[in-house]
C-alpha cells in the first residue's frame, strides 16, 4: 500500500511541475538597469537604506564591514565613511 501512495503522490507532483513548467515567460523583462550613483564606487554593497530623519542620504553596507553614508543625489563623487570594522570581518571571495 505504501509504495502505490508514493508512485501516486510521485506522479502528481511530476504532472504539477510540469504544468507550472510550461505557463513560464522567458522572454526578457522591459527593465533596464542605470547606476542610481555613477560617480562612486562601494566594494561589495549588500544593503541600501536610508535613515528615517528625512536628512534625504543614503546609506549602503559593504559586504567587508564598511559602511556608507552620503547625500541623496547622482552627482555625489565621495562618500563618507560611517562605520569601518572591515578588520574584524573574515571575508573570503569565492569568486577567485
Amino acid at each position: 500500500m505504501k509504495f502505490s501512495f508514493v508512485s501516486v503522490l510521485a506522479s502528481c507532483l511530476v504532472l504539477v511541475a510540469r504544468t507550472f513548467g510550461a505557463d513560464v515567460d522567458t522572454s526578457p523583462l522591459p527593465f533596464k538597469t542605470v547606476r542610481a550613483f555613477p560617480e562612486i564606487r562601494i566594494d561589495r554593497p549588500i544593503v541600501v537604506t536610508y535613515p528615517k530623519d528625512d536628512t534625504n542620504r543614503v546609506v549602503v553596507a559593504g559586504q567587508k564591514g564598511d559602511i556608507h553614508i552620503f547625500p541623496n543625489d547622482q552627482e555625489i563623487e565621495e562618500t563618507s565613511v560611517f562605520l569601518d570594522i572591515t578588520s574584524k570581518v573574515v571575508y573570503k571571495d569565492k569568486q577567485n
